[in-house]
């Protein structure tokens, strides 16, 4: 799935960015890699974007960016949590 379509199942129709990172061994070194790349920084200081989640899966650390209010599910979309299982995400 693109990065819209992961996160329009979460409720969020506007404002989706996201960050991914290969490789590194802790959350902090992933977010070092992320803030040293202008590409990924500028996802981080976007001034539109009001939500932020971040996982790891294997070695793979993401953030993805949204607007939206807290709750806020969009129109036709399932409630997170069922939006996460149909991802494949396994709660940690």
């Amino acid at each position: 799935r693109t990065p819209f379509q992961r996160m329009r199942l979460a409720g969020y129709t506007k404002g989706v960015s996201e960050n991914c990172a290969k490789g590194y061994t802790d959350p902090f070194a992933a977010l070092m890699g992320w803030t040293r790349s202008s590409g990924h920084h500028r996802n981080m200081i976007m001034k539109g974007h009001r939500q932020m989640a971040s996982a790891m899966s294997g070695d793979v650390w993401t953030q993805n960016y949204g607007v939206g209010k807290v709750g806020e599910v969009a129109e036709g979309a399932a409630p997170q949590r069922d939006a996460r299982e149909r991802l494949g995400a396994t709660p940690r």
